[in-house]
């Protein structure tokens, strides 16, 4: 141990070694998870480090009994499962109206716009942020809320478009053609 530092000297542990140091932390150490994690166990900002000058890795629990682990040694998922067997996928060769096809393409392609909008924005919205964390300033604090206002605006006008997108699917593609 390096006085208050549970990693001891700088190059004396591996990375391996301070992850694991960090995850035992977050299920044993109070206040470690609050100060580093999102309560499902994705880390608050990449760019905010512990006293071993590393990000806190990603975690995932099995269960709420269960203690938080890595996420990247978390089993992997199990196999899909379709309860119809015969689910055929039909994709836009199977639209045999142009004109349902015409709509369709529009609804994708507003998806498309909104979502590839929504993630700039978001992008916005997290470099706005860094950049408040690091300076703290009046001018970064109003970016900052105007980023995160913007992109409340966004991610909601993307979810609508994708459920309108699925709607038009529906009504155009899957409806019309069975």
């Amino acid at each position: 141990m390096d006085g208050r530092n549970p990693y001891g000297r700088r190059g004396r542990l591996s990375l391996e070694q301070i992850e694991e140091i960090q995850v035992y932390r977050a299920n044993e150490e109070t206040g470690y998870f609050e100060r580093y994690y999102q309560n499902h166990g994705h880390r608050k900002r990449l760019s905010i480090k512990d006293e071993s000058e590393f990000t806190p890795p990603q975690l995932t629990r099995l269960s709420e009994d269960h203690p938080w682990i890595q996420a990247k040694d978390a089993p992997q998922a199990p196999e899909p499962w379709y309860l119809d067997q015969d689910y055929i996928p039909a994709g836009r060769d199977a639209v045999s109206d142009p004109a349902r096809l015409d709509l369709l393409n529009e609804a994708a392609k507003k998806r498309h716009f909104v979502v590839t909008w929504d993630n700039i924005v978001e992008k916005w919205k997290n470099l706005s942020g860094d950049a408040h964390s690091l300076h703290g300033t009046s001018e970064t604090a109003a970016e900052w809320g105007e980023a995160r206002g913007a992109y409340k605006e966004s991610h909601t006008s993307m979810g609508e478009a994708t459920k309108e997108f699925g709607e038009a699917a529906a009504e155009h593609h899957f409806i019309a053609e069975h």
